[in-house]
């Protein structure tokens, strides 16, 4: 009597609730899943939301980046293309000869009046 005493108090419960979820499963997996669908929609939509959004931000964020460093390579060209044109200026000023072109095309800087001869 003692045994079956205690192997009702350990694992013949265990075994029950066991064959009873194996039973039931068939039944309850399918309305369990019919009733977590709309909450399993929701969340994924609502992660499709927050992901949409982080993309828009980062866009945002990338754009004032980009204008941020044009300003800053504006701003460090800026003297650089003043220092240019006062010497292009100062050249210019010189008597005798003229400038020679901004853009790095195939000019050069000769005597005034005078002009590369080209052979024929």
């Amino acid at each position: 009597m003692a045994i079956l005493k205690d192997m009702s108090k350990g694992w013949i419960p265990g075994i029950m609730v066991g064959v009873g979820v194996t039973l039931a499963a068939p039944i309850i997996i399918p309305a369990l899943g019919a009733a977590l669908r709309p909450l399993a929609k929701s969340v994924i939509r609502s992660g499709i939301a927050i992901g949409d959004k982080v993309k828009e931000m980062t866009a945002e964020a990338r754009e004032q980046l980009s204008d941020l460093v044009a300003e800053v390579r504006a701003e460090s060209l800026a003297p650089a293309a003043a220092a240019v044109q006062s010497s292009g200026s100062a050249a210019a000023a010189q008597p005798g000869v003229s400038a020679a072109t901004p853009t790095g095309g195939e000019e050069e800087a000769y005597p005034a009046g005078k002009t590369e001869e080209k052979p024929e």
